[in-house]
Order: C-alpha cells, then sequence, then structure tokens
C-alpha cells in the first residue's frame, strides 16, 4: 500500500491534514483494483473465477500466514558457493571448450595419444576458462552491488506502534506496508495509491505523477489515481 506525498515543503505545511489508517483494514484486491473490504468472495460455483487477493494494513503477522513474497531485489546470478559448479558447467556446456576437455582427455591415454600422454590442449583450455570466469566473476560483483544499493534504497514505512514513519531499507518492505513516498523519489515496490497531497484539502483528487523512464524509457510524467473510497476515507478519518 502506498501513500503518495507530493510537495516536501507543502507537505510540512499541511501535516495535519494527513492521516493513516491502520490494521484491522483489509483490501480486497483483483486485477490490481480495490473491490471491498468483505471477507469472503462469492464465486457462484464457478471454478474460472480467478481468486482475490486479501491484504492486511499493517498487519505482517496476517500477510505472512499469505505468504507473500518479500521486496529483495536479486540480479546477480552466482553466490560464494554457487559459482564454481555453475560458471565451470557454464563453460563446459559450450561445444568449443567440451571439444578440447575431449581431446586433452584422449591425450592422456598413451595408446592413442601424439603427445606421449601429456595433455597438450589443456593448458590452452585452462587459461581461456579461468579468463572467461574472471570476466564472469567481475560482472556478477557488480550486479551484488548494485543489488545491494537497490535493496537498500530508504523508504518511509508507517509504524503502526509508534504512529510514525520510519526510515527503513527498501528490502525489509512486506505485503500490506503502509509508505510514504516524496517527491522525486523512487518507488521501491508494486503500490496501490492511498492518497496524495492535495493542493484543496476540501476537494481531495487522490491524483500524483510519475515518471516510469526505468521501466520503459518514456520521460513524460503519467497520471496515477487512487481509489476514491479510500482517499477519501484516510482524510476524514
Amino acid at each position: 500500500a502506498l501513500a503518495v506525498d507530493g510537495n516536501t515543503q507543502e507537505r510540512r505545511e499541511h501535516a495535519a491534514d494527513y492521516t493513516l489508517v491502520s490494521s484491522p483494514m483489509k483490501l480486497r484486491c483483483k486485477n490490481s483494483d480495490v473491490l471491498s473490504t468483505e471477507d469472503q468472495v462469492a464465486t457462484n460455483g464457478d471454478d474460472d473465477v480467478e481468486p482475490y487477493r486479501f491484504v492486511y494494513l499493517n498487519n505482517p503477522l496476517e500477510n505472512a500466514k499469505l505468504k507473500y513474497i518479500g521486496n529483495t531485489i536479486t540480479t546477480s546470478r552466482y553466490t560464494l558457493f554457487s559459482f564454481l559448479p555453475k560458471v565451470l558447467w557454464y563453460q563446459f556446456s559450450k561445444l568449443a571448450n567440451a571439444y578440447f576437455l575431449m581431446i586433452s582427455v584422449m591425450q592422456c591415454i598413451k595408446r592413442i595419444s601424439n603427445t606421449d600422454g601429456f595433455p597438450a590442449s589443456l593448458p590452452a583450455l585452462t587459461i581461456i576458462v579461468l579468463i572467461d570466469m574472471v570476466f564472469i566473476a567481475m560482472e556478477d560483483y557488480r550486479r551484488h552491488t548494485s543489488d545491494r544499493k537497490t535493496n537498500d534504497i530508504p523508504v518511509h514505512r508507517f509504524d503502526a506502534a509508534n504512529g510514525i514513519f520510519e526510515e527503513r531499507p527498501s528490502r525489509s518492505l512486506v505485503v500490506g506496508d503502509i509508505i510514504k513516498i516524496f517527491n522525486r523519489e523512487v518507488i521501491p515496490a508494486d503500490c496501490v495509491i492511498l492518497g496524495a497531497f492535495e493542493q484543496n484539502p476540501d476537494q481531495p483528487r487522490g491524483i500524483c505523477y510519475v515518471e516510469t523512464k526505468s521501466l520503459d524509457g518514456e520521460t513524460n510524467l503519467k497520471m496515477r489515481q487512487g481509489v476514491e473510497c479510500v482517499y477519501t476515507t484516510l482524510r476524514s478519518d
């Protein structure tokens, strides 16, 4: 869940206008649209009906029972323990490397070897494989570094116990968390808009503008609007 804020300075001037709903509020979603807060879904016996997705706001214990995935981003391919076996499998799945490995093995058999049992092709093959492994390791290290930076992006998550927004790394977000995104900040997860900064508090519209160039390359701002029953409730409560 997402509470969007349009401007930091204006937000401070109108801080009293913002209230958030915590548990036991629960959203029932289908196709990314908030439908209701009921616990059960009437399917009328139709097995083809897509099941709804329940999200408990600010209730990580209930959401944990639903086994939603976390918010950690992983683009790296290898770990410290899986690097060697995976890279060796990748290297010798190449036809050229597999061919020269077979030649090296056959050269070790003196009866059929023309090198007196010495694998003459093995040193060159080893050097080629090692150089390739070094480049793969460097590339994957950069992936790990990028993942750490992305997962450590600070996010303002609402703490229901203290009633304030606390700064947390984006990797710690779970489904159902309420977060506040300031102007020009990166959106750290798939979100549902709960509310936005309103220039006219008496007529809330729940509208914000987002840039999606990291997804589709477009730099023009796109308008996004929350569900009316949600952002009006946030303001009235």
